[in-house]
């Protein structure tokens, strides 16, 4: 469970140096980083409650409502920069 953790802390970095090097100038490059990272992140979230033997159900809204956040973004990153 520690190395899932580890995953997802190293998937959110990487995403954010990634999409601050694409800047400005290359919206659909952040664009694309910010949707992979979200549903890597949502998908490693989901394995990590699995693991901590949650439930099923909770752990699936759980990466629905990540997702659901991710697309919120992305949609919007345009105005945020």
């Amino acid at each position: 469970m520690v190395l899932l953790v580890i995953a997802i802390v190293l998937t959110f970095s990487i995403s954010v140096w990634g999409a601050h090097r694409t800047g400005r100038s290359h919206l659909p490059s952040t664009k694309v980083i910010i949707f992979s990272s979200t549903v890597a992140i949502a998908f490693l979230t989901v394995c990590t409650m699995m693991t901590a033997r949650r439930s099923l159900e909770e752990a699936l809204l759980t990466g629905l409502l990540e997702l659901v956040i991710g697309f919120a973004l992305v949609v919007e990153v345009g105005e945020f920069m």
